[in-house]
């Protein structure tokens, strides 16, 4: 009967297991002491020897002929555990014998003492699958077992088992297997097989087990006729190291064609997108490693080739693009397992990789920067400069003065004059217009239609639009455009409640282009608030932005009035607040006593103390925003009148 690589090879004593020295010491050691604990815990990934330990454990307490704390595997204990003959040594399935009844059963069997061993060892593999109730049952048992009974847990998964079983077990982390300890155990299975394979071909196997024993003895099984590496990459549906290499040299060149093409090519290969794109991202890793690290060839265990593949692909990508280049990567194979289109959605990350510039989103700035600095420092590096023709026979040294010089945005594109026979320059004889204007004729009197400029000889004639020459247009300085004062700008007292009653003032600011920018003057300021407080009052009203939040408030209890507030204009100065009715028929619903009660509420909501609200009736193309209240009292405007506001009120 044919067996697995990996059960053929399983390790019989703790001296076997590889890479796991500080573990399989600590167990010899208990054992050849007699220290030897009630309960373990196995942890760690697939394929570490976590089973294995626990089997060659179970022998070893129990052997008739321990040496130094392993299994003589000799004497009838051990024949009889390792044919499977003896029932003293229990091993158990978690995954599929998880329920309260299989624990039940461990603890009514336990209390019975061995037949033949000396110890009963119950060894359960992938114990975080067992039930809440089971793990519940198995507590006190675990805690005090028999003096004949030792419990030994394996999980893949230790995040899963609670902390009440953890505190009652030794626990043992199992590490991941180094890819030069998994090539070491090919070379001496092969040999002990007969075979040969090439050490390129043993470098993939290994890194495709990805740290376990078990599974790259299960590839090496597969190939272990074959003789070169393509061979081996051909049978295992590998995606080739060239072509991942290839893939991102065009990424960082911007080559959507090429990685186009390969995807294309890989996709009727039957390659799987999803093995694609995780080979990108760890190519990728190992850049980001390559690009960062002081000696990144003592943390990446790769051949020379791929070093020096590594190393080019390195010196084309910046920081910020690979870092933008892992998180594309990791967005694509996380979304692949749910695509309807695996082609497409591989196509649109290849597109991604090599053009960062498309990309809408800000956080990928950073890369579409770096890639801008990385085509500019090529250049540089290039020495590469704008070509300038120069003429046959031109002497090499008068190469700065081939080069064209800039000419001045004043000067007009067409500077035609004609001197007419009359001496006089109009559109017809002796004037003709040009882009920035008409030049003035030969006897120095021009036509103009718009403007009229006096000539010369001191004579202005319109008919057309008149320019100056251009020594003239050149010789001096065009003239500074004058800007429009700002208006006065008030704070809103509502939007900051440390305003004054009276509102700040601000002086505006004079912002002529090519003048420094003028500081602000100090605040005005503004006499303390009197009886008449009408006479204090800053001129002109100023929109009020926060009557909206007062029309909202309103609105929760009286949908109509709250409509008429939004869109009756208020306006304020100091601490009036003006509210404008369109219509009769608004002004009567606004200043109905109920109306004036919800205002006032919504006022106290919204902790506006110390407020008059004036309420009149006039179209909004009629009052004036910038009059005083003393003003429109004086023109009949508004009356104020008593029965027309809100009463000021305080806290």
């Amino acid at each position: 009967m044919y067996y697995a690589l990996y059960r053929k090879y399983r390790p019989l004593s703790f001296g076997d297991v590889l890479g796991q020295q500080a573990i399989t010491e600590t167990l010899q050691r208990q054992v050849a002491t007699g220290q030897i604990s009630h309960a373990y815990l196995f942890t760690g990934t697939r394929g570490t020897g976590k089973t294995t330990c626990a089997k060659i454990l179970a022998r070893a307490v129990n052997c008739l002929n321990p040496k130094d704390g392993n299994p003589c595997n000799e004497c009838s204990v051990c024949k009889g555990l390792l044919e499977g003959t003896l029932y003293d040594v229990e091993e158990i399935d978690a995954a599929s014998n998880n329920g309260v009844e299989n624990i039940r059963q461990i603890r009514e069997e336990v209390v019975y003492t061995p037949t033949a061993a000396k110890y009963k060892v119950y060894i359960i593999d992938e114990v975080h699958m067992l039930s809440t109730g089971a793990f519940n049952a198995l507590l006190k048992t675990l805690e005090e077992p028999p003096a004949h009974a030792i419990f030994i847990l394996a999980t893949t998964e230790i995040h899963k088992v609670p902390a009440t079983i953890l505190s009652r077990c030794q626990r043992f982390d199992f590490l991941r297997l180094a890819k030069k300890t998994l090539v070491e155990q090919f070379r001496d299975v092969l040999k002990k097989e007969g075979k040969s394979l090439d050490e390129n071909a043993l470098d993939l196997i290994a890194e495709l087990a990805d740290g376990s024993s078990r599974d790259g003895l299960s590839i090496l099984d597969k190939v272990i006729d074959l003789n070169s590496r393509e061979e081996v990459e051909s049978v295992l549906g590998v995606i080739p190291k060239k072509r991942i290499f290839d893939l991102l040299t065009a990424a960082a060149d911007g080559d959507t064609d090429t990685m186009y093409r390969a995807v294309e090519d890989l996709y009727n290969a039957s390659a799987d997108m999803g093995r694609l794109c995780t080979d990108l991202m760890h190519t990728m890793k190992d850049v980001m490693i390559f690009r960062s690290a002081k000696n990144p060839a003592a943390l990446l265990e790769k051949s020379e080739a791929d070093l020096r593949a590594l190393e080019q692909i390195a010196a084309r990508f910046a920081p910020e693009r690979i870092l933008y280049s892992l998180r594309i990567l990791q967005e694509t194979v996380a979304m692949l397992p749910r695509s309807l289109d695996k082609r497409s959605d591989t196509e649109v990350c290849m597109l991604r990789l090599a053009r960062p510039d498309l990309q809408p989103d800000p956080k990928d700035l950073a890369a579409r920067l770096a890639t801008v600095e990385q085509q500019l420092r090529e250049l540089k590096k290039n020495s590469v400069v704008p070509a300038v023709s120069i003429p046959e026979g031109t002497d090499l040294d008068a190469r700065s003065k081939a080069i064209p010089q800039a000419i001045p945005e004043t000067i007009p594109e067409k500077l035609t004059p004609a001197p007419s026979a009359s001496g006089t320059g109009n559109s017809a004889s002796g004037v003709v217009p040009s882009a920035s204007g008409v030049v003035p004729s030969a006897s120095g009197t021009a036509h103009s239609g718009s403007e009229v400029v006096p000539s010369a000889n001191g004579t202005a004639h319109s008919g057309s639009e008149v320019v100056p020459s251009a020594s003239e247009v050149t010789s001096r300085e065009k003239p500074e455009k004058t800007q429009r004062k700002a208006p006065p700008v008030f704070d809103d007292p509502f939007a900051n409640p440390s305003v004054s009653s009276s509102g700040t003032y601000h002086e505006p600011v004079d912002e002529a282009p090519g003048r420094p920018t003028q500081k602000r003057t100090p605040p005005r300021e503004i006499p303390p608030r009197t009886e008449s407080a009408d006479e204090t009052f800053v001129e002109g009203w100023q929109p009020l932005d926060a009557w909206k939040d007062i029309a909202h408030t309103v609105s929760r209890q009286n949908r109509i009035l709250g409509f008429l507030l939004k869109k009756a204009p208020a306006v304020y100065q100091g601490r009036t607040i003006l509210v404008i009715a369109e219509n009769d028929e608004d002004y009567r619903e606004i200043k109905s006593q109920e109306s004036l009660q919800l205002i006032l509420a919504a006022l106290e909501e919204n902790r506006k103390e110390g407020y008059t609200v004036r309420i009149e009736n006039c179209p909004t193309d009629k009052y004036i925003p910038h009059a005083t209240i003393n003003y429109l009292q004086k023109e009949n405007l508004f009356d104020f009148g008593d029965d027309e506001k809100i009463p000021e009120y305080d806290d």
